[in-house]
């Protein structure tokens, strides 16, 4: 985390490729099946130059529910 004078708040500066690990929990009495969990992040790009404008980025991943 740092300080970002332009934005006025704490940012997190990432270079390369990044990868995130979410938890997640099943609710009790989950039906056992492969269901699709949708996640979305809010992001936005920046270089020593410009920002690209922030949006909102969804991944769907099948998750399979054992018995």
């Amino acid at each position: 985390m740092r300080q970002d004078t332009t934005f006025g708040m704490e940012v997190e500066l990432y270079e390369g490729e990044v990868e995130f690990t979410l938890a997640v929990r099943v609710v009790p009495g989950a039906a056992p099946d492969t269901h699709n969990l949708v996640v979305s992040a809010f992001c936005q790009s920046c270089n020593n130059k410009l920002c690209l404008p922030p949006k909102t980025m969804k991944a769907e991943v099948p998750v399979t529910i054992g018995k």
